[in-house]
């Protein structure tokens, strides 16, 4: 069973231009970076909920956060460490709902005939997918 919510705690390590790198030691592969601190806790926790969804679907087991103490001993000098709160539903809903293109294949007089009826052709394929499979939400 999943979470609603996830706490990581997640290392920033600033540049020269207070530009940050963030990686995420409990995720490992789950980096990110930012064009200063607000960015940076955007695209990480934006990085840290397609990670998470990702181990969810493949039905892998999510890592027990890590402590802030043990995570202190590993940072360098200049690193500073934030814990980001991920709010799944929010990450999900946005996955599941992000629009894709698909090709279909139509006979020409059928293209032509919809057109000339202004039919919105996304619409009526979503509609009729969600017939075919008994889905009656939006």
């Amino acid at each position: 069973m999943y979470k609603d919510f996830y706490n990581y705690i997640s290392i920033f390590t600033p540049d020269e231009n207070n530009t940050y790198s963030i990686e995420v030691p409990d995720l490992p592969g789950c980096i990110s970076c930012g064009d200063n601190l607000d960015d940076g806790i955007k695209m990480i926790t934006e990085a840290m909920g397609l990670y998470l969804y990702d181990m969810e679907k493949d039905n892998d087991d999510i890592p027990a956060p890590s402590s802030p103490e043990v995570i202190s001993q590993t940072l360098e000098p200049g690193q500073f460490m934030l814990q980001i709160h991920v709010v799944m539903p929010l990450h999900r809903n946005a996955i599941e709902n992000y629009s894709v293109r698909t090709t279909v294949t139509l006979p020409q007089w059928i293209k032509e005939e919809a057109l000339r009826n202004d039919i919105n052709f996304s619409q009526v394929l979503q509609d009729a997918i969600k017939d075919t499979l008994g889905l009656h939400h939006n």
